[in-house]
């Protein structure tokens, strides 16, 4: 994970760079919301590598625990809970991304709002979220 996050900050210092030379007239907030952008896809994939990592132990040590008997229902009782905990574990980590997106957005509007800008709302929007496909 340590070269995924060399290579991602490459591309952030020369994308940044590319973006401050192209937009004139917002070239700092364009490059500001870009890489607080880029910044916040890079804790969000550590969250979701992390919960994702924790959450397939459970659901594989539940799933491992089935015995092959049919005529047991622990056995369905196992399924339904390695199901569960693998549901869980995802839905976990995907309102875990989400909200953590929408809070730096929400932050990244109240910051720029008081700068008199029209234009620029679009533009972190596009930004922020093109930055977030990744994770």
């Amino acid at each position: 994970m340590i070269h995924e996050y060399v290579y991602m900050s490459i591309f952030l210092v020369v994308f940044g760079a590319i973006l401050v030379l192209i937009d004139p007239e917002y070239k700092f907030y364009t490059a500001m919301a870009f890489i607080i952008g880029a910044l916040t896809s890079l804790g969000s994939g550590f969250i979701g590598m992390y919960v994702a990592t924790r959450a397939n132990v459970r659901v594989t040590y539940l799933a491992a625990t089935v015995q092959n008997d049919p005529a047991r229902p622990e056995v369905k009782l196992n399924l339904y809970q390695a199901f569960n905990a693998a549901f869980k574990g995802g839905c976990s980590m995907g309102f875990c991304l989400v909200s953590l997106a929408l809070f730096v957005l929400t932050i990244l509007i109240i910051v720029y709002n008081g700068k008199n800008l029209f234009n620029i709302y679009f533009i972190i929007f596009i930004i922020y979220f093109v930055t977030n496909i990744y994770t």
